[in-house]
């Protein structure tokens, strides 16, 4: 791993945080994005790449070469993904200097010169807000279509609090500014299969957010990406491991607790029928197991608010799906019930 003349100039207020892996089609955008905004601050760009096997690094370093006072890159010679190892609180975040922190990754770019100045001036005077974000454009590269997000779809700026913020997701990555408020990540978060929800929970939980409608930035959805690619009932399940690692982080905020355990079941049953769909019952079987495991309150969530329910949406199940999950309904009920 090397870092190229890493934090050898004049303290930024802001860092941008880019990870980058294989991009060498988009990488430029996103660099262009980043050296085009015009602040009256300054701000530094830290670039991970996580061992690229195509052209990101060579572009990488152009860029580095043209900006060596603005672009600070760091190279890994293995993939840290593949490791388990996360980039952003291993690599990234101890080397950023900033007050604030924008993220990008990547295949993503700004589309807006004035972002970070809009963004930071108002977080700048505004001490109790934690994280200020935007609306963005999805566009999707096998049509080529360019689409408002439809996560967010106020025209007008709008406060959010965390509890907002913990009934769903909000924020698209290319488009978040965050206070640094906290410097070590809980240990659960090196092995959370998501990064950017459970980040914004964290930074969130020291301030309000404020939603601008002004869209800034694209986000690409493209099937190389690491989260386009997979299949749907793998991303419900990445979904309800960060969930229950939220619900564990804030075990003592018993408001917020219970907005996450209501999410919790939301996409519970969004998996459940989705495994019944593709006749993944085993995977059902695994997955329902560990959420009764992991919390005797998610117990009494699961029979009081889901039982029934689960039970009347089998009417429109073949009968051998129904006995097979009725099945596993008695033997879960039997196992934690006695």
């Amino acid at each position: 791993m090397s870092q190229d003349n890493l934090h050898s100039f004049e303290t930024p207020l802001l860092s941008i945080c880019c990870l980058t892996y294989n991009h060498q089609h988009y990488i430029r955008a996103a660099i262009e994005g980043f050296i085009s905004q015009k602040t009256n601050f300054s701000y530094e760009i830290i670039i991970h790449d996580d061992a690229s096997t195509d052209q990101t690094v060579d572009i990488i370093k152009e860029y580095q070469k043209a900006y060596p006072r603005l672009i600070f890159p760091i190279f890994q010679s293995e993939n840290q993904y593949s490791r388990g190892i996360k980039p952003l609180p291993n690599f990234l975040w101890p080397q950023v200097r900033g007050k604030y922190i924008a993220l990008c990754e990547g295949d993503d770019y700004w589309t807006d010169p004035n972002k970070l100045q809009i963004q930071v001036e108002f977080l700048e005077t505004h001490p109790e807000y934690s994280i200020s974000y935007h609306r963005v454009k999805e566009l999707y590269e096998s049509t080529g279509e360019l689409a408002l997000e439809k996560l967010n779809l106020s025209g007008v700026e709008k406060d959010y609090t965390i509890e907002d913020l913990a009934k769903r997701n909000l924020i698209h990555t290319p488009s978040v500014v965050i206070r640094k408020n906290f410097e070590q990540f809980p240990d659960w978060f090196m092995q959370c299969p998501i990064g950017d929800y459970p980040l914004n929970m964290l930074v969130a939980r020291h301030g309000l957010i404020r939603y601008f409608p002004l869209p800034m930035a694209v986000y690409r959805i493209h099937p190389s990406s690491t989260w386009s690619s997979l299949d749907f009932i793998p991303q419900i399940k990445k979904w309800l491991r960060v969930l229950t690692d939220l619900i564990k982080e804030f075990n003592d905020e018993s408001r917020i607790k219970r907005i996450l355990f209501e999410q919790l079941l939301l996409r519970y049953r969004i998996f459940y029928e989705a495994c019944f769909k593709e006749n993944a019952i085993d995977l059902l079987k695994e997955e329902t197991i560990r959420l009764l495991q992991f919390s005797d309150e998610f117990i009494d969530f699961w029979f009081d608010e889901l039982y029934l329910h689960q039970i009347r949406q089998l009417e429109q199940y073949p009968l051998g799906v129904k006995k097979s999950f009725k099945h596993l309904i008695k033997s879960i009920k039997t196992s934690f019930k006695n």
